[in-house]
């Protein structure tokens, strides 16, 4: 199931970045890794301090919780140090992150439908970080 919201979010997202924000080929894969990097410093941190909860509420079809929301604004956060720290001005760091973030949220979202079980396994064998870390890699990779 993971490889369906891969194959589903890479072209998405690279069509958006390509066509509505003009960004090059390179600036694309530094997007990518920059996205991977807070969503797995996000929801590792989530994760390994609050356990699955959250992460099931704002994956889903639900109205997010005050967590959740304070979830996605540190994702958000967490998306814009990623980005300015790989040379992303400050107006493509914005656009970048309205673009992203939505997408994916929607996409692991239609796959998890707020199903912690269905969250833990996607995420994978080990402990709750490892868990989270895995699992977004592989969105990624």
């Amino acid at each position: 199931m993971i490889d369906s919201i891969i194959d589903s979010s890479k072209g998405e997202v690279v069509e958006g970045l390509t066509n509505k924000l003009g960004l090059s080929g390179t600036e694309v894969d530094k997007t990518l890794s920059s996205t991977k990097d807070a969503f797995d410093k996000t929801i590792s941190e989530e994760a390994g301090s609050n356990g699955l909860e959250t992460l099931a509420n704002l994956f889903s079809d639900n109205e997010n919780s005050s967590s959740s929301n304070g979830l996605m604004a540190s994702l958000g956060e967490n998306l814009i140090s990623s980005l300015s720290s790989n040379g992303f001005s400050s107006d493509k760091v914005g656009s970048i992150k309205e673009l992203i973030l939505p997408v994916l949220i929607k996409l692991v979202s239609e796959k998890i439908g707020g199903n912690s079980q269905m969250l833990s396994g996607l995420l994978g064998k080990g402990d709750i970080q490892d868990k989270a870390s895995g699992f977004i890699k592989g969105l990624f990779n």
